[in-house]
């Protein structure tokens, strides 16, 4: 064995000494978790669309109005459906008593229309290099390779789609948010000798629109993702695998318990390594964070960074703040929901 061999088995061997003796692995544990839209339209009648231009227009409003009806609470409808719809209101309400609708202007909530302009282009070009090929012949019964000269094609094809939504309030006129997109896809097919096949100019296409329908999806509302929470297993803490495993099951309650439990049994013994009792307190941390108890999480990470000195713990404790700010406006956007 050579002895750059012996020295990377070493390495590899102190490596493995560390590992062993810090006693800890992270295990990444999935859940789905819903952020807030960046414009609160709980609190209006409905969504419409106003003018929207663009050659992408039909296709981005039949998208985004059936990812509303699809994931979402909101009441989408086009412009022209929604003036029939105030004016047989109006034509209805001509016909109540006057008591009955001294009040029904204050009753009647605002919409919120959508502005913008949504628009795609395309651009292609075939550039050739002359080369030398090979290509198999026969000759008397043998196979042999053969050079002769020839043409290598290039057909690169460039889609891109850009525009602008805004969310305007109908009642006084102001715009509550406005959102640019753009998407830029290439794609390109290679020929020798001939011309080279079309390019899928509709897959470009959709995935640009599907982007653009998200984006603006993701600002007017509630949206999920999954993120995976960073625990810690511990070799000193073995029942920390167990909170986890209830972490990955949702049952947040059960992890805490373990969790806390753990934690007293490591400050009771006195002989833990600190670094177990910090992966104890990040632990519990990330299982209070998680249920939505963010000034315990808050203390958890705090006193994790006053044993460890890690600045991780300092970017979760923000992180924590931010996750505790949004909540609160989820709250406000679908309390019914949660």
């Amino acid at each position: 064995m050579s002895n750059r061999r012996i020295k990377i088995n070493r390495a590899y061997l102190i490596f493995l000494g560390f590992w062993v003796l810090s006693g800890c692995t992270t295990l990444y544990v999935p859940i789905p978790l819903t952020h807030p839209a960046e414009v609160n339209l709980s609190q209006y009648e409905n969504v419409a669309f106003g003018r929207v231009t663009g050659n992408m227009a039909p296709d981005f409003k039949i998208c985004l109005r059936d990812e509303l009806i699809r994931l979402s609470h909101i009441r989408i409808m086009d412009r022209p459906q929604q003036l029939h719809l105030r004016r047989e209101n109006a034509l209805s309400n001509s016909y109540l008593p006057r008591e009955n609708t001294s009040n029904l202007g204050q009753l009647n909530r605002s919409s919120v229309l959508l502005f913008g302009n949504a628009e795609s282009y395309y651009d292609e070009e075939t550039t050739f290099k002359k080369k030398t090929c090979e290509r198999k012949i026969e000759v008397e019964g043998k196979e042999k390779k053969e050079k002769y000269d020839c043409t290598h094609y290039k057909r690169t094809g460039t889609l891109t789609t850009f525009g602008h939504i805004d969310f305007t309030e109908e009642a006084t006129g102001t715009i509550l948010l406005s959102k640019n997109f753009k998407c830029s896809k290439d794609d390109y097919n290679t020929s020798v000798d001939e011309s080279p096949a079309a390019i899928n100019k509709k897959y470009m296409y959709e995935k640009c629109l599907n982007q653009h329908v998200y984006k603006i999806f993701k600002a007017m509302s509630p949206w999920q993702e999954e993120v995976r929470i960073p625990f810690e297993k511990d070799y000193h803490l073995p029942n920390l695998e167990m909170g986890i495993n209830l972490a990955r099951e949702r049952n947040f309650p059960g992890a805490i318990e373990i969790f806390q439990r753990e934690l007293e049994a490591a400050q009771i013994s006195g002989k833990i390594p600190k670094e177990s009792v910090v992966n104890a307190y990040w632990n519990l941390g990330l299982a209070y964070e998680y249920s939505w108890q963010f000034d315990k999480a808050d203390t958890m990470f705090r006193r994790a960074y006053e044993i460890s000195g890690d600045g991780k713990y300092i970017k979760e404790i923000a992180h924590n703040e931010r996750l505790k700010a949004e909540r609160e406006e989820l709250l406000r956007q679908i309390p019914q929901g949660l």
